[in-house]
């Protein structure tokens, strides 16, 4: 690699050569390949340093530019450089042609032209060999499920550019495409074939949570208004991961990076989970697995298509507590006699991919029959995964509040270094949960939009984004404005499960806050301690000043004798005949000066009422001895 090529990748940005988007004569991926992480590559090695930001450590860092691991907060962009497109405009990329043609009006739609012409993550493309970009262009995994006839559906695996043009051609009256992870191949053909909006994908591909002032992936926040008539949804949550060691995180982010989205592994804030007790230290590591599903439906006279834009599925570590499985109540032993088996189920981690999949062509006859009526039905099997994952979330977010509070709690952790440390974590649970509100009331918003949820469009504001503080959500919902809600039972049963997600969000955001205020009471009151305790120090430093005061006294007074050579044994005799029981005193009257002053007090006290009377009888004798005279005075 040149030098120009790595110094684009460090700053995140795209090489000056442009990579052709795959044909249909590009070599097919197999399935497993979305799965497989690539080679790493020697240059991945390739560091380079800048200023720590933080106090602790070394002044300057080492950043390695690793092409796997982009996505990092040190990847800078450069979203103001003039860059030149390679590619040459042909016909057979006319959707590409078209995302070009809209990115002026729409800034951030050059992006996704970008990720087309790369294969992958633009910032990720200049560290990859040419084969690599070829196979990441060309990877395609896509089901088509035709359900046309919903009691008889027809399901095919596309894993060529080829195979999936001619789903694609194949006329269906009810349809809908499964994809895992995307590509240049993927994005082209679906997004020609049916006509659909390029923010759909454009709003999958990244997963950032903020951006700096240079970064060419940078999603802007919406008005709620701009969901109304949408024809997709796009879901962000996290999916929590248990892995034995680093090592094993480490593998699993390696394997993240073979995606062509960027999806990142959160290990901060780890929860305690020792062999002995669980607030032991140990190895384990819990990573949150950053998630997105996109769906997108159309529905014509002609009929009804749908796409539902999946991750793949990490094979390192096990979902955290083994996942949370179906949400739906389990069979009766009648039921599961007449329930279809399906082969997936014995896998060990099956993919997302093909669990979606079985879900659908698992259907029983009932609910078939709802997609005869409703074709949209379909995609509302993909959202209990979603729910799963934030479920589970919100368990986790729990514990590690839980060990926080637990650890605050505790009076043998009730050091300023665990108590500091403590705070840390805290702070990473605050951070990320107006993360998980976010993403929930915006899936909140974009079913509002895409379903008319809400009738009454005089406002633009959901009730949901103008919640007070502590007031419950669900409470809001049900409120004078809830009778708008459309008589759709499945998208309203969305849009409540979504509420009550937000609703129990809010909650865990109220505990942190109550949890932040108690440790800094409690850290408060540590420090409180800590001053008692070396203010005692200094009264100790205090007892040797009066100890060796009476000798620095003595001394002074004896040096003004005769010249030291001349003393005699007598005067070292007087010195310390005199300077050890005036020390000895001094050092009495240190150690019990307290009593001492306590004694003193109370004997004033109990005097006090003596010499009250005193003084009382001295007034009043005073007081009759005037009167006496004066009335002497009067009869003389």
């Amino acid at each position: 690699m040149v030098p120009d090529d790595l110094r684009a990748l460090e700053e995140g940005a795209q090489g000056s050569e442009k990579k052709p988007l795959a044909t249909a004569t590009a070599r097919s991926v197999s399935s497993e390949s979305s799965t497989t992480p690539l080679p790493t590559l020697a240059l991945t090695n390739t560091q380079r340093s800048a200023i720590n930001p933080n106090k602790k450590g070394l002044p300057v860092i080492q950043l390695p530019a690793n092409p796997i691991l982009v996505g990092e907060g040190y990847f800078a962009g450069s979203i103001y450089s003039t860059r030149t497109s390679g590619i040459v405009e042909e016909r057979t990329h006319p959707y590409v042609t078209h995302i070009k043609s809209l990115a002026r009006e729409w800034p951030r739609l050059k992006y996704l032209a970008d990720f087309v012409e790369a294969g992958t993550i633009p910032k990720r493309s200049a560290g990859l060999s040419q084969p690599d970009l070829a196979a990441r262009r060309a990877r395609v995994k896509v089901a088509a499920i035709d359900f046309s006839d919903a009691l008889d559906m027809k399901h095919r695996l596309c894993e060529s550019d080829a195979e999936l043009s001619a789903e694609l051609a194949r006329p269906a009256r009810n349809r809908l495409f499964v994809v895992e992870d995307l590509s240049s191949v993927m994005i082209e053909r679906l997004g020609d074939a049916l006509s659909i909006d390029p923010t759909f994908f454009r709003a999958h591909i990244e997963d950032h949570t903020w951006y700096n002032i240079q970064d060419e992936w940078v999603e802007m926040p919406e008005l709620e208004s701009q969901t109304a008539g949408r024809k997709y949804v796009t879901l962000k949550y996290m999916q929590p991961r248990f892995f034995e060691d680093e090592h094993q995180t480490g593998k699993a982010r390696e394997a993240a990076g073979g995606w062509n989205v960027l999806r990142r592994l959160d290990c901060e804030g780890q929860v305690k989970s020792g062999k002995n007790a669980w607030w032991e230290d140990s190895t384990h590591q819990v990573g949150l697995l950053r998630r997105k599903i996109s769906i997108w439906s159309s529905e014509t006279e002609d009929g009804w298509t749908g796409v539902i834009l999946v991750d793949p599925t990490l094979r390192e570590g096990n979902p955290l507590w083994n996942g949370y499985g179906r949400l739906d109540i389990p069979p009766t032993p009648k039921e599961a006699a007449s329930r279809p088996s399906l082969g997936t189920t014995t896998l060990p981690q099956p993919s997302l991919f093909h669990q979606l999949v079985s879900r659908i062509l698992g259907l029983g006859e009932e609910e078939k029959q709802k997609l005869a009526l409703e074709p949209e039905h379909i995609v509302s099997h993909a959202y209990p995964f979603v729910f799963a994952a934030i479920l589970i979330t919100l368990q986790y977010t729990f514990t590690g509040l839980f060990q926080i509070e637990w650890q605050l709690d505790s009076e043998r952790a009730r050091q300023l270094e665990t108590l500091g440390t403590a705070l840390d974590s805290l702070h990473k649970w605050q951070r990320r949960l107006p993360f998980y509100v976010g993403w929930v009331r915006d899936a909140v918003t974009a079913l509002e939009g895409k379903y008319a949820l809400w009738q009454d469009m005089s406002s633009t504001l959901s009730p949901f984004t103008t919640v007070k503080p502590g007031e419950p959500l669900l409470q809001r919902a049900n409120g004078p404005q809830a009778g708008l809600m459309s008589p759709a039972s499945w998208q309203r049963g969305l849009h409540r499960d979504f509420i009550s997600l937000l609703a129990r969000l809010q909650a865990l955001q109220l505990r942190a806050d109550k949890i932040m205020k108690m440790a800094v009471a409690i850290i408060s009151v540590e420090e409180s301690k800590k001053a008692v305790v070396e203010s005692r120090n200094m009264g100790r430093i205090t007892y040797l000043a009066f100890i060796f005061v009476p000798m620095s006294f003595v001394a002074s007074f004896l040096s003004m004798n005769e010249e030291i050579s001349e003393r005699s044994l007598m005067v070292y005799c007087v010195f310390f005949a005199v300077a050890i029981p005036l020390g000895l005193l001094a050092a009495v009257l240190a150690a019990y000066w307290n009593s001492i002053m306590e004694w003193w007090e109370k004997r004033q006290a109990r005097r006090a009422p003596e010499r009250i009377k005193n003084v009382r009888g001295f007034a009043r004798g005073n007081g009759l001895g005037k009167k006496s005279n004066t009335g002497k005075a009067k009869k003389g």
